[in-house]
């Protein structure tokens, strides 16, 4: 009896662990990285180098910026030729520990020229893996590298050199120990690393790794092996680790950790569907659905009342979850949306100043998410914010100026239902409508150009999965979709659907698929996304026209029922 309610124990703890990431893996995993290179670098040298000692690195450097709930990296070496023949491509390795989370890698040149790349081997993502959690051994095959071939804009004769530049971002980085704080207490971080950069050729100079902080963030002492090996020190806020002359290939040295307080949320989406309508007069309807999870510790208890508080001083127009205060909206308060015209605040803001808050919490810092920032570019009409529950009335907005774009943009502080506690998960809504980003094509009649918004309009978290469904007008044809330089990052598939009225024609569907996508990073080499059709004027007046025989007929037929005697 005691053998089968051990088994059954262990298959319900198997099913509800199978496919998430816990500390226990998390912490292995730039070890097993370490394991699979000593495995395989023979069987990788093989397969992928067809020439392995053509090239070698003069210097490399990777600079590691640690941000409030994602990594930035971004890797500088000096490539050289040193053998007879020409050189057009070169490999670069991404160990499992950062693939699995790793955005879209962008490579450029000393001149500045966009490199392109083919992905030789791809990962498979941690949760999709079967992991016993009770044994310790892990298939190896299991956890394979990314390969990426990098096609160089020149060809290396011998002797030549070229910088270049490769950047990514982590989207899951960190972990948070302990799991679980109280909820005036901090929270902090675990965060793994190699201390050398995995790379298929040799450095002749030296070899560097500079890690920077976050502002807000402080080195806490642990007691492991791991703790800051064979970091030098510079300032509270930088640490260094360098090698010199002839650094051998395929080595990612030994694992360090970084142990710090990072009191924000560790949010991200786990799915976002993005669905675009085209009607036939150029009107746009965009609807958002989003799957968020906030992976920040889970809270042990606490007061309603209380958070209730910090939910109002968080969203008051004097302090913001993001970490970023709204410039100019201390008259701003959370507009009614179905009341356009109101200008009353529905959630008095209150006078904080005698609040007796915990002093260990700051105005911008929190592990808990109570608000979400939407930001658009264009004019929209009728903007809705919803959850399975229903509408959510309560919206900040105002119009800014965005330097980087530098044009105005809409800007909506929207809060979930409910504030998002760390282990929360949180399911929504938006929806809007406009009539921007459709051009019509000069010298081409009837051809009709969109120009798909890849981003969604909430860009504050990492996305493991989006989805863009651009359903096109009822009688369009000769879809084109013109994405050369993105078929790295988007997969694309077309189909076909029937909607209302939609007797004796099918709408064509472009559906794009996005894994792992930043969209403050991500979203600027995904700006020239086209989708062209053709749909000929006159079928505009298709479906009115339907919709007025059917009308016609319907009221003739009621007038003859009417006469008709049935006796």
């Amino acid at each position: 009896m005691k053998l089968i309610y051990v088994t059954f124990i262990r298959f319900v703890f198997f099913i509800y662990v199978h496919g998430k990431l816990n500390i226990d893996i998390f912490e292995k995993l730039v070890n097993i990285d370490i394991e699979y290179i000593n495995v395989y670098k023979n069987d990788i040298e093989k397969k992928y180098m067809k020439k392995p000692n053509s090239l070698i690195y003069e210097h490399v450097s990777k600079y590691i910026n640690l941000k409030n709930n994602y990594v930035e990296i971004v890797i500088k070496g000096k490539l050289k030729n040193v053998q007879d023949t020409l050189v057009e491509n070169f490999l670069f390795l991404l160990p499992y520990h950062e693939a699995y989370q790793g955005t879209n890698l962008y490579a450029l040149d000393d001149e500045g020229n966009v490199l392109k790349h083919n992905i030789l081997k791809d990962t498979k993502d941690i949760e999709e893996m079967n992991i016993d959690p009770f044994n310790d051994d892990v298939d190896l095959s299991h956890f394979n590298l990314r390969v990426y071939e990098i096609i160089l804009s020149r060809k290396l004769k011998l002797e030549e050199n070229v910088l270049v530049k490769l950047s990514y971002t982590l989207g899951q980085p960190y972990f948070p120990y302990p799991l679980e704080i109280d909820f005036i207490n901090k929270q902090n971080v675990l965060f793994y690393l190699s201390s050398k950069i995995l790379l298929p050729y040799q450095v002749e100079k030296y070899e560097r790794i500079e890690i920077n902080l976050c502002e807000a963030c402080d080195i806490v002492s642990l007691d492991d092996a791991c703790f800051l090996k064979g970091l030098k020190k510079i300032n509270d806020k930088n640490y260094i680790i360098e090698y010199e002359h002839n650094i051998e290939s395929f080595n990612l040295g030994n694992k360090i950790l970084l142990y710090f307080v990072c009191d924000y949320n560790l949010g991200y989406f786990e799915k976002v569907i993005k669905n675009i309508n085209i009607s036939s007069l150029g009107y746009i309807y965009e609807k958002e659905e989003y799957f968020l999870k906030n992976n920040a510790a889970k809270i042990n208890k606490f007061d309603r009342y209380i958070l209730s508080d910090y939910e109002s001083r968080y969203t008051s127009p004097g302090g913001s979850n993001t970490g970023e205060a709204i410039n100019g909206s201390d008259n701003i308060g959370f507009i009614n949306m179905e009341n356009k015209n109101d200008t009353v605040n529905n959630i008095p803001i209150k006078n904080n100043s005698k609040s007796h808050f915990p002093r260990n919490k700051t105005d911008k810092h929190n592990s808990i998410i109570y608000s979400l920032e939407s930001k658009i570019d264009y004019n929209i009409y009728d903007y809705n914010y919803f959850d399975d529950l229903g509408k959510i009335y309560l919206i900040r907005g105002e119009e800014i100026y965005d330097d980087e774009k530098k044009k105005n943009i809409l800007k909506f502080d929207v809060k979930p239902r409910y504030p998002l506690l760390g282990g929360w998960k949180f399911h929504f809504f938006n929806t809007f409508y406009h009539f921007s980003n459709l051009y019509k094509i000069k010298n081409k009649r009837n051809v009709y150009a969109y120009k798909v918004d890849i981003s969604p309009t909430i860009k504050s978290f990492y996305i493991k999965q989006l989805i863009i469904n651009i359903c096109l007008p009822s009688y369009s044809y000769d879809v084109l979709i013109n994405n050369d330089n993105l078929k790295n990052y988007v997969h694309v598939q077309t189909t076909k659907k029937k909607e209302w009225i939609d007797f004796f024609s099918e709408r064509n569907v472009v559906t794009l698929q996005i894994y792992k996508f930043f969209p403050s990073s991500d979203e600027k080499y995904m700006n020239n996304f086209l989708v062209m059709y053709n749909l000929p004027i006159t079928h505009i007046f298709i479906k009115p026209l339907m919709l007025i025989i059917i009308t016609f007929f319907i009221i003739i037929l009621s007038f003859v029922m009417k006469y008709i005697s049935f006796k």
